[in-house]
């Protein structure tokens, strides 16, 4: 994972933000962060378009930009933080059940050998 998160951040830093939108939703498929990204994609497509028909000023065209760069570090970042927990949280449970089943075999153990248990 840090690898896809490393590759999304390489291209918002060269400013490749329409690729980053791309990988991201692609990330996102099946998230409800999904809402989010389609959000700052459609905001990403509408300042682009402002751009080229010259209704929007280089200053707001900058700030919308920077903006929505933003956004998607941020994402990432809950995305990365998500990820972490998840792991966590996969790892105790883990731990959990595998305590159980250490427990559970230990009482099966001494149930097949209570004839042999010595209880004086």
């Amino acid at each position: 994972m840090n690898t896809l998160i490393g590759y999304l951040r390489k291209l918002i830093e060269k400013n490749r933000l329409q690729e980053a939108l791309a990988e991201l939703g692609k990330l996102l498929e099946d998230s409800p962060l999904l809402d989010e990204m389609i959000h700052l994609s459609g905001r990403f497509s509408a300042i682009r378009k402002q751009i080229r028909m010259g209704t929007v000023t280089h200053a707001e065209s900058t700030l919308t930009e920077n903006q929505i760069r933003l956004a998607l570090l941020e994402l990432i970042r809950e995305i990365e933080s998500t990820w972490e927990l998840d792991a966590k949280v996969k790892q105790e449970v883990g731990n959990a059940v595998e305590k159980i089943v250490h427990q559970q075999a230990d009482k099966i153990y001494n149930i097949d050998h209570i004839d042999q248990a010595n209880f004086s």
